[in-house]
């Protein structure tokens, strides 16, 4: 994904390459594979990159979750027996 920079402001993105115009010039849909990356910021084209470090991590989430739910069933489990034992005295 590419994004069209103009005076500090994005203008447009880019999905998937194709052609545009860009002042009275008319670029064609291979700029984004042909032109190098310095070539495509003189224009105004820059890579758009996506910073997954702050995601959560989500199958740590889910094996967080089974963890207290063993332990919650442990806990009824011992409840239980000391709730015998109590019935028994």
């Amino acid at each position: 994904m590419y994004a069209l920079v103009e005076s500090g402001t994005i203008t447009k993105y880019f999905n998937h390459p194709k052609g545009f115009t860009l002042g009275e010039l008319q670029y064609p849909a291979d700029i984004f594979m042909k032109w190098s990356v310095e070539e495509k910021e003189a224009i105004g084209i820059y890579e758009v990159v996506f910073d997954n470090s702050n995601k959560k991590d989500e199958n740590g989430i889910l094996i967080l979750i089974k963890l207290l739910l063993l332990l919650m069933e442990l806990l009824q489990l011992l409840m239980e027996q000391l709730h015998l034992k109590l019935m028994q005295m």
